[in-house]
């Protein structure tokens, strides 16, 4: 790939991926680009079982043929030592050095509603905005919206004082992808979305309020820029 993708140009891989235990795929990619400085945005889809995978590719005209072919999918599969198959959405661009070395992202969704390019492009440009040197510079300049509805999922135990982290899903996108949310996080968003918009200078208010480090406020307004919960804007 390396080798045919112009300086600027994009390419994409819908396929499944047999995976094993304590491998991140990102690892198998790296060595496919044979250290080609590329970013990867993984979008991973579903999961299964090397034997769910085998009974729904084997094939044959009679219940024994299929169980041969079964055992014939299922132990190529454990010969590779894959434990599970996963559908991926895989996409690669060049990267950027003004935005740091390389870098790879893994997000999980269910499949595509609809066409997910427009998407897909906005999470690198996300990923490029928080890891540029002057991100802290230009949100200075600018204030902080709500990308668009974004549904909360939070979960407690009945009967004790143990909470699960928060979870947020923008809605009305292709993909539907949830995010867990820390505590400064889940309080950000909710400043912002009472709000409106916060402009760059008020999150030191917010430290204030709150009693929560200013350093602690800007890590969290990039990791919701990073997820694209969150946008810049006048």
């Amino acid at each position: 790939m390396p080798g045919h993708l112009a300086p600027g140009g994009f390419a994409q891989v819908v396929t499944e991926l047999g995976e094993r235990d304590h491998e991140p795929l990102v690892h198998r990619l790296r060595e496919w680009l044979n250290g080609a400085p590329m970013d990867i945005y993984i979008l991973r889809l579903g999961e299964y079982t090397t034997l769910k995978y085998a009974i729904g590719h084997a094939k044959g005209n009679d219940y024994q043929a299929f169980l041969d072919s079964t055992q014939e999918w299922s132990s190529n599969l454990q010969a590779h030592g894959y434990v599970r198959m996963v559908s991926v959405i895989i996409s690669f661009q060049w990267s950027d050095s003004r935005c740091g070395p390389p870098w790879t992202r893994v997000d999980e969704s269910r499949p595509p509603r609809s066409t997910a390019g427009a998407q897909i492009d906005a999470a690198f440009l996300a990923e490029r905005l928080t890891r540029s040197f002057d991100w802290q510079q230009a949100l200075n300049y600018h204030s902080i919206h709500l990308a668009g509805p974004i549904a909360i999922l939070e979960a407690h135990v009945l009967g004790r004082d143990l909470r699960a982290r928060a979870k947020a899903t923008l809605l009305g996108k292709a993909l539907t992808i949830e995010h867990q949310l820390d505590p400064v996080e889940r309080i950000l968003l909710d400043q912002v979305g009472g709000k409106g918009r916060i402009p760059a200078p008020d999150l030191l208010g917010i430290s204030n309020q709150f009693e929560i480090g200013l350093p602690a406020v800007l890590a969290a307004t990039r990791s919701l820029l990073r997820r694209q919960l969150v946008c810049i804007g006048n």
